[in-house]
């Protein structure tokens, strides 16, 4: 009876294997095209009809290129075309958050956050009401609120298909509505106030309904915010663009040329003006095995905590009613970090626990991660823009605000934090805290 079973399941595996071979798995590619190609459009038309993939989106302003879906044979076919400059398989990205505590009702008057007042926020400036910081800031998220009255939202672009369809900005998870209140909620009478209060925003939302974000998603997020800095529209053009997002990734040398579309397209930016800032990640790990983190373009946020607005280290870690283990002005215990020079050279810190914004609904919520550490350093550089500390291309402006925070750092010692560079924590380097004071 065993050798007949055996038999009988050589034979099914002769039969199987004589039947049609299986249809090869298509996966999702992101191709760049070589500079001296004059039509993004027609030729990424022309060579899906060749190769017989799937076109997915095109991008122009970044760089030259398109996503798509492809068999790796397709994949090594198209790659021997001689306008194709490379080929790089998609990743997949994430919110850089940690876990939120549920939203809270407005504040019928208005509310100091704590995480405002440690990066230099006072009661006179509240209290006085003051200018709007009027340089554009894109959120790349899952969106914003734009019915929220605490924040200017002026307008924005729905990325999460890939491709950028003009929209009325919605939020339907509530990070980028809390990633935009720490930037930019108004400084008036009533909720929170951010960085750089009444900044124009202009949200770029990324995040499917069901919560994913493709590399196609950040590319479309990416090339548009370029776009605003090459069309003849001044009054849209990006000066600062937060992306509190993450992946998985090195930097594979200089701006990825010939093997990261999304680090080449960050350049781009750069050298059409842009300062973008973004999330180190929350896994308490190397920020060097994280996209775009790890970026040597950007400015890297790393995560403090703060409980009661001033230095010193004398709060109790306590958060919406809740304990943090986190101890106060000492770095968040979940932050990721710096090890390699180079990556050093762009990380600053800034508050990323206990962080009250404002969330979808006209409501208020509390949460804690990198990502909300990223937008108080992005609404800092806006600040910097503004007052004119931080002045010229992307690059300038970079380097500007990093020199300026560490200067304003060592001559406020106290101003710190355990963890930044004047009381470092061993083998992690957390950067300097950030300041909205430059210049004002």
């Amino acid at each position: 009876m065993g050798a007949f079973s055996a038999l009988v399941l050589a034979a099914a595996t002769i039969v199987a294997a004589s039947g049609p071979a299986a249809a090869e798995e298509e996966s999702g590619y992101t191709v760049v095209l070589k500079d001296n190609v004059t039509n993004v459009d027609s030729t990424a038309a022309a060579q899906e009809k060749k190769y017989g993939f799937t076109l997915s989106s095109t991008y122009e302003h970044g760089l030259k290129g398109y996503s798509g879906t492809m068999t790796s044979a397709e994949q090594a076919e198209l790659g021997a075309d001689p306008a194709i400059a490379f080929i790089a398989p998609e990743r997949k990205f994430t919110l850089a958050d940690d876990e939120a505590d549920g939203p809270e009702p407005p504040a019928v008057t208005g509310f100091l956050p704590t995480w405002w007042l440690r990066v230099g926020g006072t009661e006179e400036e509240a209290a006085d009401n003051g200018t709007e910081i009027s340089v554009n800031t894109a959120v790349i998220d899952s969106g914003i609120d734009s019915s929220h009255p605490d924040l200017n939202v002026v307008g924005g672009v729905d990325c999460s298909s890939g491709t950028a369809v003009e929209v009325t900005p919605v939020d339907r998870n509530g990070h980028g509505t809390m990633v935009a209140g720490v930037i930019a909620a108004k400084n008036n009478t009533f909720g929170v106030i951010g960085t750089a209060y009444g900044a124009p925003l202009w949200s770029v939302r990324v995040m499917t309904d069901s919560g994913t974000i493709s590399e196609a998603a950040l590319l479309c997020a990416a090339d548009w915010v370029v776009s605003t800095r090459t069309d003849s529209d001044e009054q849209n053009d990006i000066q600062v663009a937060n992306i509190s997002i993450g992946g998985p990734g090195q930097d594979q040398g200089p701006c990825g040329k010939g093997v990261d579309p999304l680090h080449q397209m960050i350049c781009q930016g750069v050298e059409q003006g842009i300062t973008w800032t973004v999330a180190a990640g929350n896994a308490a790990a190397d920020l060097a095995t994280t996209v775009p983190a790890t970026y040597d373009e950007v400015l890297t946020a790393t995560a403090m905590a703060d409980y009661d607005g001033r230095p010193g280290g004398r709060a109790t870690p306590i958060c919406s009613g809740g304990s943090v283990p986190s101890a106060d002005d000492d770095f968040a215990n979940f932050s990721n970090f710096a090890t390699q020079a180079a990556d050093q050279q762009h990380t600053v810190a800034g508050p990323g626990v206990c962080i009250t914004s404002t969330y979808p609904g006209g409501l208020y919520n509390t949460a804690h991660g990198t990502s909300f550490a990223s937008p108080a350093v992005a609404g800092s550089v806006a600040r910097c823009i503004y007052s004119g500390v931080c002045q010229g291309g992307g690059s300038s402006v970079m380097q500007q605000f990093l020199a300026a925070v560490e200067q304003y750092n060592n001559e406020e010692p106290r101003f710190g934090f355990t963890g930044d560079p004047l009381r470092p924590a061993s083998g992690q380097y957390f950067g300097y805290l950030t300041t909205s004071t430059l210049g004002f």
